[in-house]
């Protein structure tokens, strides 16, 4: 896994680049002014060196600049001030045509296989911010299968390279592979129309500063990527809950009302006409039996962005614990699924499983709940057992309109829809025994 630091630890790691950029510009000037530097004090200095100086100043600005810039947790800016180091000194003379080129290069995939493609420039053409290469061939190979920084003459005749118009003009190169975990994440390249512009110093330093930009360049990209995933989950609540109001407003509240209405008009008929009063009870009761029965399947609808993300038993641990009442306990044993069950396998039975442990906790009056949730072969198997007072199960005990009482004719509809199966054992005194199976493709 790619090591992790702070910013503050970036922010120290950066400055100290920022010490060797000075040694090696300052150690560069030096060596060209040579051993008679001491008498040129006296003498006129001469503008290329004037100007040497002061591009040497502004590389070391920008350099204590990129230590801030690396702190961010925006993989944008910390493009950019990759190739602020290179061209820190170029852009403060001004000097635009002919200049040098700078570009970050990231991974891509492709109908065609993985390829390079163009994350960042600086005074690159528009039409070469299109183009893509592989890697493998020129300088841009070499670097990548080496995983080491090197220079390069001119472009015009690069294999990949190359094909970019505004390198055509280019004489010299530098470029740094940007590492990460052991492989190599991209690659920064600077190219000028000067030959020789870069040094061996500058190539080193510039490859320190890279390997701490892409744990930067990383941490900004899981930022970004946890940022972007809650907007998707704050998005989704957003839509389930305007899709609930709908539903709710357009049917159970509106059967609500009804039911209202009605049952004024039943208390009146009940000291005018019981029998009538009675036949509109005995409606209203089937009419509240089939209310209750749409909010089941309602909510059956509704399922946690827990499960979605991180699967059945997340779902389950995180529903467990946002119940406040500390009674009954409820006990999770769930094995590892894998893969196992499609995300609608795994919504029907999160569904069935909350619903048998609501109807525990509702009607059971129980002390534990045991949810047992495991793999046999090619076979799903969860039970959901509670200590409660149980009921009788005998088909001559146990009408239709009890099971659609405690939920559990909705429970084996819900089985029934992914091909499963429900079982459901009880024994006064001594608790229920909810059992699915669900068969799973081998």
């Amino acid at each position: 896994m790619q090591k992790e630091v702070t910013n503050a630890e970036i922010v120290i790691m950066s400055a100290d680049i920022a010490v060797l950029f000075l040694a090696a510009t300052l150690g560069g000037l030096l060596n060209h002014l040579g051993p008679k530097g001491e008498e040129k004090e006296e003498e006129k200095i001469e503008p290329e060196e004037v100007a040497r100086l002061k591009e040497a100043y502004e590389q070391l600005k920008g350099i204590f600049k990129m230590a801030g810039t690396l702190a961010q947790l925006d993989s944008s800016q910390v493009l950019e001030a990759m190739l602020d180091v290179g061209l820190a000194g170029f852009e403060a003379t001004g000097r635009r045509d002919e200049g040098p080129v700078g570009i970050v290069f990231l991974p891509q995939e492709t109908p065609e296989g993985d390829r390079l493609y163009v994350a960042a420039s600086r005074y690159l053409d528009r039409e070469d911010e299109a183009l893509l290469i592989e890697g493998k061939a020129g300088l841009a190979g070499k670097i990548i299968e080496s995983a080491e920084p090197l220079m390069g003459g001119e472009l015009k005749d690069d294999p990949e390279l190359g094909q970019f118009s505004s390198l055509q003009k280019c004489q010299s190169a530098v470029g740094v592979p940007l590492r990460a975990e052991g492989a190599v994440y991209g690659l920064l390249l600077f190219a000028s129309p000067e030959s020789h512009a870069y040094t061996t110093e500058f190539m080193e330093s510039l490859a320190v500063y890279c390997d701490q930009a892409v744990i930067a360049l990383q941490n900004a990209e899981q930022y970004q990527g946890l940022h972007q995933e809650k907007e998707r989950i704050i998005d989704r609540q957003e839509q389930a809950r305007q899709k609930l109001m709908y539903n709710l407003r357009k049917g159970p509240l509106q059967t609500i009302k009804t039911m209202a209405i009605r049952l004024g008009r039943a208390r009146a008929l009940l000291t005018q006409d019981p029998q009538g009063g009675a036949r509109e009870l005995a409606k209203l009761e089937g009419l509240m039996r089939q209310t209750v029965k749409g909010l089941r399947t309602l909510l059956f609808t509704f399922r946690p962005t827990t499960l979605e993300n991180e699967g059945l038993a997340a779902a389950l641990e995180r529903y467990v614990q946002q119940m406040e009442e500390p009674k009954p306990a409820i006990h999770l044993d769930i094995a590892k699924l894998g893969d196992r069950l499609s995300p609608k396998v795994s919504g029907v039975v999160f569904s069935i499983i909350e619903e048998a442990i609501a109807n525990a906790r509702e009607h059971a009056e129980a002390n534990n709940i045991f949810v047992q949730v495991s793999l046999q072969d090619n076979l799903f198997l969860a039970q959901i057992q509670d200590d409660g007072k149980g009921f009788y199960t005998y088909a001559e005990e146990l009408a239709e309109e009890s099971l659609d009482g405690l939920g559990l004719s909705t429970i084996e509809s819900w089985a029934r829809s992914i091909n499963g199966n429900v079982n459901i054992t009880s024994i006064v005194g001594r608790g229920t025994t909810v059992t699915l199976t669900v068969p799973l493709p081998g």
